[in-house]
């Protein structure tokens, strides 16, 4: 069994001692990597692939082989999507997003709009129908948090997902080519449009991030996906650590409780066959039972276990 826990690993500028979290917070998961062995995997998922560590793990694991001219993002179109395999059409999706200016440039910090319900998604997007009608493109609402663009011509350009790109410069991912000149006009106009919407007037009042831009991502073709039985405990990826560490410690505490009955049996012994993958923006780390290792590779796992090194 493979329990993932996404967005548990913070980038290294962070400069947070999580095994220090882990230890004062998650009693059950310390006990599991100190008698376990880690092996880590760090890659430039965002410049590689064009999405997180995790979400790379997704597309995988649910068989997604993608065009050598795409980056791997370009499979969360369909995914995220939940399109059929027999859909002609490469999948484009555009995420709701809130721009936040500042002296670097728009950046989006949460790639996750909070508390974004069905009424307020559909009033912005029937808000932008007429503009839409206009143009060369057709939208289609798929959910709160994105809907489905089709294009009149193909699109060729690299997908970034807004998650890979969260808290940096989106100048550095945006295509200014003439290939995405209509897309941008439109965007232009969509955004003029929801700049005093009453959406935003009110989520403004409550103290909630503003509806301001769409990003733009995905264009791969749908495929058949793969099922997979790992245990996903995800209480984590859309929490910031630096913006309310109570609430990000209180779901550190949740998952620690549901990890006591996955990975020990009643009588607190390490059940087989356990394996745990934690996950950060660019690395992943697999952790597994030192039992599950031969003889001479035990004794030199437990003589320097590679996790504090891992996560500091």
């Amino acid at each position: 069994m493979n329990i993932i826990i996404p967005e548990l690993i913070f980038s290294n500028e962070m400069n947070i001692k999580l095994l220090d979290l882990i230890q004062s917070h998650a009693p059950n998961l310390y006990r599991f990597i100190n008698e376990s062995y880690a092996e880590s995997n760090l890659s430039n998922y965002i410049e590689e692939n064009g999405c997180t560590a995790f979400e790379t793990w997704e597309l995988k694991r649910c068989g997604f082989k993608n065009d050598k001219n795409k980056l791997f993002s370009s499979g969360l179109g369909p995914l995220l999507a939940k399109t059929k395999a027999n859909d002609p059409d490469p999948v484009w999706i555009i995420e709701l997003v809130h721009l936040e200016i500042g002296i670097n440039g728009a950046v989006i910090q949460n790639p996750t709009i909070e508390n974004l319900n069905k009424k307020e998604s559909l009033s912005l997007y029937e808000s932008i129908l007429p503009t839409i009608f206009k143009s060369e493109f057709r939208i289609e609402f798929i959910s709160n948090e994105r809907w489905r663009i089709f294009p009149l011509n193909s699109i060729n350009t690299k997908s970034f997902s807004p998650k890979a790109i969260a808290g940096k410069n989106i100048n550095n991912f945006l295509d200014y080519t003439d290939k995405l000149r209509n897309w941008r006009k439109l965007l232009n106009e969509i955004e003029i449009v929801w700049n005093k919407h009453p959406v935003n007037t009110n989520r403004n009042k409550n103290g909630l991030e503003t509806i301001n831009s769409l990003w733009l991502y995905g264009g791969a073709l749908s495929w058949d996906f793969n099922k997979h039985e790992s245990i996903i405990l995800d209480d984590l990826e859309n929490i910031k650590i630096y913006e309310n560490i109570e609430l990000w410690i209180k779901k550190l505490e949740d998952i620690d409780l549901s990890l006591k009955n996955h990975l020990y049996d009643k009588n607190n012994k390490q059940k087989k066959d356990i394996k745990l993958t934690l996950f950060g923006t660019n690395r992943s780390i697999e952790i597994s039972p030192l039992k599950n290792l031969n003889i001479f590779k035990r004794i030199i796992y437990s003589r320097k276990n590679k996790w504090q090194y891992y996560l500091g």
